[in-house]
């Protein structure tokens, strides 16, 4: 499986995504570029222009990974990527707007080091300075991870689970079910992860979501849902063990602690192999309570946010646990 280290910036280009009103579902994917003062975003939807002077740049998304571009000169139009080196293209390096964004990520670099030192520091005199230092180290590193990582274990998943059982491919029943889930999923979009349902066909009732945005869901959970208020509750849940990156999570835990302060300070060769090998077994990965509750109360939001009852949701795990 080949990872490419290297950012599409490196030729100029960089992954981009934009919202507008105006776009099928509300976003388009496409690639971004800085030159002769504007920064352009190309798509097969649309292309637009925003000029450097006045333009606005935020964090935010999922782990505040992704940076955000607006300008009042063109409304309602946000525009992202994924790829902070876009930051220190030479052509917008030098505006305000960028050396403030800059600043916090440096900001927060520094004291994450500083952090993950200290605590590092504490290994060496106690055992349980490894059990601290884990799982804040965890988060921090797939904090960094890009999405398009998450992407390419995803895509190799689910084309291991379709060489293994049968799934719907029925055109007609896929965009009924994505019908349901866009009102849920223009609504957490800002996290940067595209959102792909699969169905297979399989009698359990079950769900599961895997790295980069793919949900899979079997035949027999949507049967035995009696709403869709239940159903998008489901997916809502799902959305959210991405946007939390507990899978990423799960895998990058699974490294030794070396490896993790290795990986966040830049040398990913190890935990990369890490993940590979253990990509597999996210097949059978049973998250633990925490990042169940934080699936939960993130999903709740996302419903909310949504105007969508969310005790579909809360009704369908207590019919769930009743069956068990």
């Amino acid at each position: 499986m080949g990872f490419n280290m290297r950012s599409s910036g490196w030729n100029g280009d960089y992954t981009a995504g934009a919202f507008n009103k105006g776009l099928p579902g509300g976003k388009t994917s496409g690639k971004l570029s800085v030159g002769r003062g504007y920064l352009v975003f190309e798509s097969r939807a649309d292309s637009i222009r925003l000029p450097l002077a006045g333009i606005s740049v935020k964090r935010g998304g999922a782990g505040r990974r992704l940076i955000f571009f607006t300008h009042p000169d063109v409304p309602g139009w946000t525009v992202y990527t994924p790829e902070r080196e876009i930051l220190r293209d030479f052509q917008i390096a030098h505006l305000p707007t960028v050396q403030d964004v800059q600043n916090q990520i440096n900001r927060s670099r520094v004291w994450l080091t500083a952090a993950v030192i200290a605590v590092a520091l504490a290994i060496t005199v106690s055992g349980y300075g490894v059990v601290k230092l884990k799982t804040p180290l965890t988060r921090a590193v797939a904090d960094r991870i890009p999405i398009t990582w998450e992407e390419k274990i995803g895509d190799m998943m689910i084309a291991q689970l379709k060489s293994q059982q049968a799934f719907i491919e029925d055109r007609q029943f896929l965009s009924m079910l994505e019908s349901v889930f866009t009102p849920l999923s223009e609504h957490i979009s800002d996290t940067g992860y595209e959102f792909n349902l699969h169905v297979a066909k399989n009698p359990t009732i079950n769900a599961f979501a895997l790295p980069g945005g793919d949900i899979v869901l079997h035949t027999g959970l949507i049967q035995s849902t009696d709403s869709i208020e239940e159903l998008v509750g489901v997916m809502a849940h799902e959305a959210a063990h991405v946007t939390q990156q507990h899978s990423m999570r799960q895998l990058i835990g699974s490294a030794g602690v070396f490896v993790l302060v290795q990986a966040f300070f830049g040398d990913v060769t190890g935990l990369l192999a890490v993940i590979v090998e253990n990509s597999e077994w996210l097949l059978h990965l049973k998250y633990s309570r925490d990042y169940e509750r934080e699936a939960d109360d993130n999903a709740w939001q996302y419903l909310i946010a949504a105007n969508i009852d969310p005790r579909g949701m809360v009704s369908f795990f207590e019919k769930l646990n009743a069956m068990q």
